[in-house]
Parts: C-alpha cells; structure tokens; sequence
C-alpha cells in the first residue's frame, strides 16, 4: 500500500470518527468541556495546551482512548494536527498521537527562550492607560510564572525584571514609581513593582470612569 493510499485512508476514518462523535456528543447529557484554545505550532502555546489537555481529557478515567483521540484532534491545528493525522485510529493511536506531539514541542531550550522573547521584547507604553499597564504587568507576570514551570530560578532576577518594567512605563506612570521609592537605595523587589502597578492601573480605570 502506497504512503498516499495510507494517508488517504487515515484521513477518511478520521473524518468519519469526528462525524461519529460528534452526534455521540450531542446526544450525551454529560458533555466534556470544549474551550481549550486550540494548539498549532506555536512552541509557547504548548505547556499551556499540554496541561489544560491532560487534566481535561488525557487523565480522565471516564472517556476512552478513541475519544481521547477525537478530543486530540478537535483541538490542533495546523502542523500539530497533521501530526496526529499519521497515527491509526485506536487506542494505541492515541498515545503514538500524544507521544509524537511531546517529542515535537516538548523542546525546553526553545520553550525558555520564547519566554525570554516575549519578556525583552515588550512594546513601550506611549500613552497612560489603564488596561495597557495592567498588560504589560500580566505578561512580565506570565514569563516569571512559565519560566518557574519550565525549572528555571527566577528569584534573582527582580533586578532585571523591575529594569525592563520600567524602561516600558509611560513618563508620569515611571515619575510615580521612582517617586515611590524615595532616598532608598536598596535594590526593589519586583513583587513591590508589580503592587504598584495594580494600584497604578487601577487609579487610572477609576478616572477613566469618573471622566
């Protein structure tokens, strides 16, 4: 049998399973949750996509390994889908499937380096805004939590994260910070930053409101 002829094959009983599961689905009074964001080739989306799939579907004890395949392919895309097109529809196909997406993704060198992308690369502030402050604070925030998961020590790096923080602040959201912080000397605590960046944006939501 030709590599053609095999994947045509997959491809059409794949189809069909979605058809099948989809009504089984419909007419279940007990539906399985189905707002996990879908996962491409994107390496930082693959933790997030990893974890949340796991506890919903991968370790659920009450779906079986077909269904877990139908979940698998529901919620991929793109390269990470045509992946899973390869594996035969069985249960064995399901862990092949979910093998071969952790050797793709599962790359720790290239995961860490999307989070130190994502924290070097953060867009200035150029106006004074509330939810553009309470952004740039979120994503610091995430960094230092997927960095923490992906085994990296983050407790040390306060400095650089205020630094970064702070060269991203617009001019009188960064007057206020410095003010802050007075005669002192000492080396702040991003956990100090990241406190007044709640209380500054939520300052400015409330103006906002006020105006």
């Amino acid at each position: 049998m030709s590599g053609y002829t095999t994947y045509f094959r997959y491809t059409s009983g794949i189809d069909g399973l979605v058809d099948r599961m989809n009504k089984k689905s419909s007419s279940s009074n007990a539906s399985l949750p189905i707002h996990l964001p879908p996962c491409d080739t994107d390496y930082s989306s693959w933790p997030t996509f990893r974890d949340m799939f796991s506890a919903l579907y991968k370790n659920n004890s009450h779906i079986g390994n077909i269904q877990k395949m139908y979940y698998l392919l529901q919620k991929t895309e793109d390269e990470a889908r045509d992946i899973i097109r390869t594996c035969p529809i069985t249960n064995e196909g399901f862990d092949m499937a979910w093998k071969n997406l952790v050797d793709r993704y599962e790359n720790k060198r290239v995961l860490v380096n999307a989070q130190l992308k994502s924290l070097f690369n953060l867009k200035s502030i150029d106006k004074e805004s509330g939810p553009n402050i309470k952004c740039l604070q979120r994503t610091i925030n995430d960094c230092i939590t997927n960095l923490s998961l992906l085994g990296i020590e983050t407790k040390s790096w306060d400095i650089i994260f205020v630094f970064i923080c702070s060269t991203r602040l617009p001019e009188v959201t960064l007057g206020l910070w410095e003010q802050s912080q007075g005669s002192c000397s000492d080396l702040p605590k991003w956990e100090l930053m990241d406190k007044f960046l709640t209380a500054r944006y939520q300052t400015l939501e409330s103006m906002s409101d006020i105006r």
